[in-house]
């Protein structure tokens, strides 16, 4: 708790912050500084809380600081209470940012943070349901997997977990955006009796036509061959965790041997995250193609690429990045893993020129 000459001098920086587009400033700071005199906290809170919708008139810069400053000053004034008023404030930013992705991401990554412990899941559900009803779920999906960690702890904490964590999958699987972070967050699902959750989201991603995260394929994810099975392995090693006795992450990684990467999954070349450039991508691509390592085809006009089988690729990142020719050079020993390549339409001809020029 801060003192009350500190807290004061709080209050009286926020309401400065918040006169620059007030309506009414001089009548507003004179109300604010009677009240923060007075002691009258729970005034003084629902006054403040009026003041969100002016946030929206407040540029890119003012706004972070000011909305930093008005939490801190929030907890302040009744930090017992602070749990109630940040599901206000919550409220009230869904209410006035609710056409402002780019706010509602900034407020709501903040909020989430102060909520109480039983409500941070129930709230992160309805922040989802606010982006994607503004339009724009990519925009928060790149913070998603920042959070999931924390959303385990979270789901011990509310009641009612299972219908939440649902609603959770059920958001991934109708917005057409099908991401590691997606098949991170099934594996929230702990207990058998849950088990058919994720057994459900695991087939529907295998079905899906969507979009899928270039990430399985280009950066820190493993495939490995597994009884002529592809198993998937979103973290880590999976020798290292049979080799450490882990059942516990056996068993997810298991659920990831209905995964096959193939069936005409689709991504576009420059959603690629990875440390080599598109055009080195590309260029591997096309040499795994022509070594028979992977059946792809490659739409240069659209710039896409679609996966139609893949056998068996460890992807070595040290060596990529050490020296891209003895990656490349590696594709010979991979070789009797391979399937024919088929290219299909009308990049066939295009296909064929490229790796006939390599």
């Amino acid at each position: 708790m801060f003192a009350l000459k500190e807290q004061k001098e709080l209050v009286q920086e926020l309401c400065m912050k918040i006169a620059k587009v007030h309506p009414e400033p001089h009548s507003f700071i004179s109300v604010a500084k009677e009240n923060c005199i007075k002691s009258n906290n729970q005034v003084l809170l629902d006054l403040l809380l009026e003041q969100i919708q002016y946030f929206s008139d407040m540029d890119d810069k003012d706004f972070e600081s000011t909305f930093e400053l008005f939490i801190l000053v929030c907890s302040s004034i009744d930090e017992e209470k602070f749990g109630e008023t940040s599901l206000k404030i919550y409220e009230k930013c869904k209410t006035f940012f609710k056409d402002n992705c780019e706010r509602l991401n900034k407020t709501m990554q903040a909020l989430l943070y102060v909520v109480p412990e039983g409500s941070k899941l129930k709230v992160f559900i309805d922040y989802i349901k606010s982006v994607e009803a503004c339009g724009n779920v990519f925009q928060f999906v790149e913070h998603l997997e920042d959070v999931l960690e924390d959303i385990r702890d979270w789901n011990l904490e509310a009641e009612n977990n299972i219908d939440v964590l649902i609603t959770l999958l059920n958001m991934f699987k109708t917005s057409g955006y099908y991401s590691s972070a997606y098949l991170v967050s099934v594996t929230l699902f702990q207990s058998t009796q849950e088990s058919k959750y994720l057994e459900e989201a695991v087939e529907s991603f295998k079905k899906s036509n969507k979009w899928i995260d270039p990430s399985f394929l280009f950066e820190k994810k493993e495939l490995i061959k597994d009884n002529q099975e592809l198993t998937c392995v979103l973290e880590g090693d999976v020798e290292k965790l049979l080799k450490d006795g882990n059942q516990e992450a056996a068993n997810k990684a298991k659920w990831f041997k209905l995964l096959k990467l193939g069936n005409g999954d689709t991504f576009k070349l420059n959603d690629l995250k990875t440390l080599l450039s598109v055009e080195c991508v590309e260029d591997f691509l096309l040499k795994a193609a022509k070594e028979n390592i992977v059946d792809v085809s490659i739409n240069q006009i659209e710039e896409t690429v679609v996966i139609h089988s893949l056998q068996h690729l460890e992807l070595r990142w040290q060596n990529i990045k050490e020296d891209l020719s003895e990656f490349f050079e590696n594709l010979e020993s991979w070789k009797n893993m391979a399937t024919q390549i088929k290219p299909q339409g009308f990049v066939e001809e295009e296909m064929q020129k490229i790796i006939a020029a390599n």
